[in-house]
């Protein structure tokens, strides 16, 4: 039997009620709902039980906090979230994580722990100068080799059961799968040369609208970055792994890097519209491995107060810089 949405949040409110007391007694104002989870505010305090996946569940508490003006948030989760971790560590002042333990709250353990980072083998990496020829922009996430084109995925180096690398072409995992099951007599170099010229075709300002240039922009504009980083101030710009790997080329989130400006060592977050992952992406980069600075970038079109007021939670000094669309 499935229980109404009504009853659930009942049962939220009723349970984060009875984890808060038993830690807090002080704390006598009733929780309500919102769109990640519960919350009670009393004060210049608020506790949030996450019970719900909400696409930034810490976009969620800093908003849900800033309402009621609340700077001292607690955050109440049932399982670890690494993640989650590195966010908090990333933001000013701290929130403090709880995990939900039979009636009571116990302290999530210890600092934010970065990710551990896939060696590449040597195998793929021997695939780069390929990918290079062909005139694609080499990616390494999470020990995997992917081939670029302003951002958009083009080629994979994939591993066999024994350890042998090919290169797929495409775009995007199933776009590889089927031209390595339709084209599969054609030479590998032929197809990717083909896939990189259709993408370059479609992908620049004075291209009419199209899937191949409305994808992966968030990419793009990083892309745009690293090939001149002196449009934000730099002096040199290195691409970024995700904290977590990415699911497709669809699925947009904000992405990474890391460069510098003279003596200062500064953190590139780049994304597109308004993108409430933004700052919470930012503070993870940022705890994992703390800059000087950081730089939040998005088209001039998509600076809003929201991202400006959550800018200032970040622990490190941030600043938000515009640049132009490179798409239609």
């Amino acid at each position: 039997m499935t229980l109404d949405a009504d009853r659930v949040a009942g049962l939220a409110r009723a349970k984060l009620r009875a984890l808060v007391r038993s830690r807090f007694p002080e704390v006598t104002a009733e929780p309500a709902a919102f769109n990640a989870g519960v919350g009670i505010a009393q004060g210049d305090r608020a506790f949030v039980y996450l019970s719900e996946r909400a696409p930034s569940p810490m976009a969620a508490v800093l908003a849900w906090g800033e309402r009621r003006g609340a700077s001292d948030l607690h955050v109440v989760v049932d399982e670890p979230d690494p993640l989650l971790e590195l966010q908090a560590g990333g933001l000013s002042p701290r929130p403090t994580l709880w995990l939900a333990r039979g009636a009571g709250l116990q302290p999530m353990p210890g600092a934010p722990r970065p990710p551990t980072v896939a060696e590449m083998p040597a195998a793929a990496r021997a695939q780069v100068p390929m990918l290079v020829g062909a005139g694609c922009e080499p990616v390494i996430e999470h020990g995997v080799v992917i081939g670029e084109v302003l951002g958009l995925e083009v080629a994979r180096v994939v591993l066999d059961e024994a350890g042998a690398a090919t290169v797929r072409a495409g775009v995007g995992l199933y776009d590889q799968e089927a031209h390595a099951l339709v084209h599969a007599e054609t030479p590998v170099e032929t197809r990717l040369a083909m896939v990189v010229a259709e993408v370059r075709r479609h992908r620049h300002r004075r291209a009419r609208p199209h899937p191949l240039n409305r994808v992966a922009r968030e990419r793009w504009l990083r892309s745009v970055l690293l090939d001149d980083p002196g449009l934000v101030g730099l002096d040199e710009l290195e691409a970024e792994a995700p904290l977590q790997p990415r699911g497709g080329i669809h699925e947009a989130r904000p992405v990474a890097a890391r460069g510098r400006a003279g003596d200062r060592r500064v953190l590139v977050v780049a994304s597109t519209g308004i993108d409430l992952d933004l700052v919470p992406a930012a503070a993870a980069h940022a705890a994992a491995d703390p800059p000087d600075e950081v730089l939040l970038v998005l088209p001039a079109r998509d600076h809003h107060r929201v991202v400006e007021r959550m800018a200032r939670h970040l622990a490190v000094p941030a600043e938000l810089r515009a640049v132009a669309d490179p798409w239609p």
